[in-house]
């Protein structure tokens, strides 16, 4: 039932408090992200930033299970009651980590060095991927048990000190990958540390919970068999959904290896990286839904439930949209200026990718409500008939398009399937497609559209070739049209709700 004490906007005022944490480590993991690229793109070879970018993903093939292990242990501490329940749960998920851990990190090891030698890798970077593959699976094996402490923190909701940890995390990838661009170091060490990001996390998450005091305690007495299969039956589930991002996202670099050179790899690797960073910026934004909506669940709290879905796709909308835009219409500049003339080919590669997050900014905060509410299996099916329909266009496109073909695989699916997952949240949650269409989708579209024509009448007069120009441009048409998303579209209530979370921060 819904709490007659409820004030209006103070629910939204603590998730948004937990994304701007968020948004804070976003923000130096994309400068961190930007700097190991730039360094990277422009030191290696083409053919070595390819098989940089293949290994990579490699480990993201497994890194699915960690993700899963992750959804259903911060579901299961957001729902606990009791210290000794949280605790309980952590105990068993360290140990299920490091289960999984050995399982994946061999997996990695046997499934990378066989890659390394059916695809299209020059003859001479053979041994040093070998390497590199071989060194990724042992990070997998001793650091994925340290995941555990980066749940507890967004578990209990503690969003700032997750993004603490996160970025002292990110803070050491940088400084240790230039160190060893300074150092000429081989590729294997590369690509070792390049595909160690998460368990820097998970280590830097355990010293932030030990200097936070979070109560949280490994305890071998409290280990439960039956909380074990309970996440192991909830991980699995996750799991089924996350092989469809394996294939809807990594085997594309697989398939353009089969086809194509290490070279085209490399400009897929460019053409990607914006869309990752939108595809960040949309995952920090909805990282606080799962054990918000876990608690609103436990408590039958049907009111806030529908607030949390329509008010916060609304926001990630917001400001995904228009992030979105700026970078579809200055791909090529942004590729020339950041990573040279070699990789304006990818530049309409780069476009389509980050096209369907147009659609796909309107699922995310509904997806992870969905976990919460424990509806794994629809959502799985869902999940895989996008990722079957994109691994089919992607085989049949790429021999005849190249580089834009899995590409345009992707971005062809999400529209196609995105009616199904309308149809799971009118089945399972209090919201109406009417609701989410007149709230959240066309305002965001709206201003989508004036951003679009501000920049490419920008581009068109200026040329914005230089970093100056491009930061410019994009720094102006994002605040006019924040700005007038603000006047527009945001009503009283919103308006003093921003204001009230600004005096708080």
């Amino acid at each position: 039932m819904t709490d007659q004490r409820y004030e209006p906007g103070a629910h939204e005022r603590r998730i948004a408090g937990g994304a701007a944490a968020q948004q804070a480590s976003q923000a130096v993991g994309v400068v961190a992200m930007l700097v190991v690229i730039t360094v990277l793109g422009r030191t290696l070879t083409l053919s070595e930033f390819g098989v940089y970018g293949l290994l990579i993903s490699v480990a993201g093939y497994v890194l699915i299970v960690q993700i899963s292990v992750e959804g259903a242990a911060v579901r299961a501490i957001a729902s606990a009651p009791t210290a000794a329940d949280r605790n309980r749960v952590f105990s068993s998920a360290l140990l299920l980590y490091a289960a999984a851990g050995v399982v994946c990190g061999l997996l990695v090891a046997a499934g990378g060095t066989a890659l390394v030698g059916v695809l299209g890798i020059p003859a001479g970077l053979r041994d040093e991927a070998r390497e590199g593959v071989l060194a990724l699976g042992a990070a997998i094996t001793l650091g994925w048990p340290f995941k555990v402490f980066q749940d507890a923190l967004r578990g209990s909701q503690r969003f700032g000190a997750a993004s603490a940890a996160e970025v002292l995390a990110q803070c050491s990838f940088v400084a240790g990958m230039l160190a060893l661009v300074a150092l000429d170091a081989p590729l294997w060490a590369v690509i070792a540390l390049g595909g160690s990001l998460p368990t820097l996390i998970g280590l830097a998450s355990a010293v932030v919970l030990v200097a936070t005091r979070a109560g949280f305690r490994f305890r071998r007495a409290l280990v439960s068999r039956a909380t074990m299969r309970e996440l192991a039956r909830f991980s699995a589930g996750l799991s089924l959904i996350g092989v469809t991002d394996l294939i809807v996202y990594s085997i594309d670099r697989v398939i353009l290896g089969a086809f194509r050179s290490a070279a085209t790899i490399g400009l897929y690797e460019g053409a990607s990286r914006p869309h990752n960073l939108v595809r960040q910026l949309h995952g920090t934004l909805v990282l606080t839904v799962i054990p918000v909506a876990s608690g609103y669940l436990a408590q039958d709290d049907e009111f806030r439930l529908r607030e949390l879905v329509i008010r916060g796709t609304r926001y990630v909308m917001a400001i995904v949209v228009p992030v979105t835009v700026v970078l579809m219409v200055l791909a090529g500049p942004i590729l020339q200026v950041w990573l040279g003339d070699e990789f304006l080919p990818a530049e309409p590669a780069m476009v389509l990718f980050l096209s369907y997050w147009l659609v796909s900014a309107g699922t995310g905060v509904g997806t992870a409500t969905l976990v919460a509410a424990g509806r794994v299996g629809e959502l799985a099916r869902y999940a895989w008939g996008g990722a079957l329909l994109n691994l089919a266009l992607a085989l049949v496109l790429t021999p005849w398009l190249g580089l834009t073909g899995p590409v345009l695989a992707t971005a062809i699916q999400s529209v196609v399937v995105f009616p199904w997952f309308v149809v799971l949240l009118r089945r399972h949650l209090p919201v109406r497609a009417a609701d989410l269409a007149r709230e959240a989708w066309l305002p965001a579209y709206v201003i989508g559209g004036g951003i679009a024509a501000l920049l490419g009448a920008a581009r068109l007069a200026f040329g914005l070739d230089s970093l100056i120009a491009l930061v410019l441009a994009a720094g102006i048409s994002l605040a006019a049209g924040w700005a007038a998303y603000y006047r527009l579209y945001l009503n009283a209530g919103e308006r003093n709700l921003i204001r009230s979370f600004l005096r708080r921060r």
